[in-house]
């Protein structure tokens, strides 16, 4: 058996009288040996690393890393000390410090290979990112994605697609009320668009996905800023495609106005006993106020489009032909939606 496995001393072979069998058997010592050395080592950073983050709390403190490298470099020490080879050395420094990886990575939830686990997207969604702080793979910022398909079949069809997505390094991926929600690591503007890109070709041409760039601890503000972001498209009428904040800055500005809400609500109110001329005023700002366009889509003829048009104005007081009253009874109409 060999000395002490702490210090790493040299074991002493018994001479057999058989030259091979001597070989063999220092073969088989040394092997049993270096298994024992490195089964030591690993168990010791483990001890190690339990020891002082049980006394620091469950992220990985500064403290508790320079206390396992403290010890690791004492152990290098005795064994130098006491004639070990410098490969065994760095057998046990080796196996030492994979021992702590491997706790500190149980203690902290985390994969012992760097990845997310299972949870943690939620867990940033909820503000709880105190025990993820020191994760090898938590981004120091994040773009907040909430995703929602027109089509159901089409949302399940790109979820077979997402394996590629949540494979990328960094991304969390988690579902809440009916929508996707992805965090994209945004350390790099061109890896960002890249993934975003990524991102869009997998879900398809039909589906809103809401972007909110956020630190890591303010992941959840984030998120509550995308599914403004995403209320306000789906209600404005505008086509599937990525949307900001910067999207939608009048939008967001009437929404977040009780007072300017109520006025606007009330210009649009007598239309809801007219659906025609709801529908007609729809149709003329969807086609951003096109005779043609209005009309072949409603399958009317201009003259009818601009007979609706005249009583839409005498009904709300606001003229859908100008310019500065096409927008007021567009904001109008978002309102209502909203509500």
């Amino acid at each position: 058996m060999p000395e002490s496995l702490i210090t790493g001393g040299p074991s002493t072979c018994v001479a057999p009288t058989d030259a091979v069998d001597v070989v063999g058997s220092c073969a088989a010592l040394q092997r049993e040996r270096l298994g024992a050395l490195r089964a030591t080592a690993r168990s010791a950073g483990r001890r190690r690393a339990l020891t002082d983050t049980a006394q620091e709390g469950k992220t990985v403190p500064a403290g508790a890393l320079a206390a396992c490298l403290a010890d690791a470099a004492w152990r290098a020490k005795a064994m130098a000390e006491d004639g070990a080879s410098a490969a065994d050395i760095t057998e046990m420094l080796a196996e030492f410090l994979v021992g702590v990886r491997e706790s500190l990575a149980e203690d902290n939830g985390s994969a012992v290979e760097g990845h997310p686990p299972s949870g943690a997207a939620d867990d940033l969604l909820d503000g709880q990112i105190a025990r993820w702080t020191h994760a090898p793979w938590l981004a120091a910022r994040y773009a907040v994605c909430v995703i929602r398909s027109m089509r159901e079949a089409e949302r399940t069809e790109a979820q077979a697609g997402m394996a590629a997505i949540e494979g990328l390094p960094g991304v969390l991926m988690t579902r809440r009320a009916g929508n996707d929600v992805v965090l994209v690591p945004d350390e790099e503007e061109g890896r960002t668009r890249e993934m975003l890109s990524a991102l869009a070709d997998q879900y398809g041409i039909n589906c809103w996905i809401a972007v909110a760039s956020r630190t890591a601890p303010e992941v959840a503000s984030g998120h509550r800023e995308a599914l403004d972001i995403l209320r306000l498209t789906i209600a404005d009428r505008r086509p599937a495609g990525t949307y900001r904040i910067d999207d939608l800055l009048v939008e967001r500005a009437v929404a977040q106005s009780d007072r300017i809400r109520a006025a606007l609500a009330r210009i649009v109110r007598p239309l809801a006993q007219h659906p025609t001329l709801r529908e007609t005023l729809v149709a003329w700002l969807d086609a951003d106020c096109s005779r043609p366009s209005t009309s072949r889509h409603l399958f009317i003829h201009p003259s009818t489009l601009d007979y609706r048009l005249r009583r839409v104005h005498q009904l709300t007081g606001f003229d859908p032909t100008s310019l500065r009253d096409s927008r007021t009874l567009s904001a109008a109409l978002l309102v209502e939606r909203l509500v």
